[in-house]
């Protein structure tokens, strides 16, 4: 016997909030407007990190049909200001020496002095050569 629910949306057990009508009118809406209501960029052809359907009021649980907007990533990040959260300067540890340095991206793993010598010794040297030179001949 099959036990398939075949309720759907506020009858359905599993609902909430509107959660899953949202998700299926994302698509409709993508479909229905193509481009973004802010920059006007053609999102027709656009995959599914290229846009976003924004709730107007910043709440996720109104659903109400006047609450959506298609936006590219670029506009829906302008809208959050995502941009103020991301840092100028990263305070790091360097990996050789063990001197706290600024670097200007999250993924330098080395202090401006250390990444000289570790740049003009790689070709010849293992890095715990280079880290053990390094160590020998830092004043």
């Amino acid at each position: 016997m099959n036990k398939t629910n075949h309720y759907k949306g506020k009858e359905h057990p599993q609902y909430k909030y509107g959660e899953g009508e949202f998700a299926r009118k994302r698509a409709e809406i993508k479909a229905k407007i193509g481009k973004c209501e802010r920059c006007g960029k053609d999102l027709t052809n656009a995959g599914h990190y290229e846009w976003v359907v924004h709730h107007k009021n910043h709440n996720h649980y109104d659903n109400s049909e006047g609450n959506y907007e298609l936006l590219c990533k670029r506009c829906h990040q302008l809208e959050h200001k995502c941009i103020n959260n991301i840092p100028k300067t990263y305070e790091k540890v360097c990996l050789i020496c063990g001197e706290t340095y600024t670097a200007k991206a999250p993924n330098q793993k080395y202090c401006p002095e250390c990444l000289k010598v570790q740049r003009n010794m790689r070709r010849y040297r293992s890095f715990e050569q280079i880290k053990a030179y390094i160590l020998q001949n830092k004043v």
